[in-house]
């Protein structure tokens, strides 16, 4: 029933982002952890995953403890390339 459920999902998010290029959405709900003993909590990425559509996280400003806090940029299904390209040109306008 899953995977069924799974399949319907995947046909209907095409129609559900419309036109849109691609989707900005956070990667998890804070800032990286402190330390190096865990990476932060990844629960939010699970839904991409399922969708089988292409995901990127890049590090968007820094947080309450100056570490990194990301922006998860998620693109239609096959078109990894166009979400490539929007990365590239999202990081360089960050860094302005």
């Amino acid at each position: 029933d899953a995977c069924a459920l799974a399949e319907s999902c995947r046909r209907e998010f095409a129609q559900a982002i419309g036109d849109c290029d691609l989707l900005l959405t956070a990667p998890t709900s804070g800032e990286a952890p402190l330390g190096l003993e865990a990476t932060g909590n990844a629960s939010l990425c699970i839904l991409w995953t399922t969708l089988h559509v292409p995901a990127i996280t890049i590090p968007a400003f820094r947080g309450p403890n100056g570490l990194p806090f990301g922006a998860q940029l998620i693109g239609r299904h096959h078109r990894d390339r166009a979400l490539l390209s929007a990365a590239r040109w999202a990081m360089r306008v960050l860094a302005a």
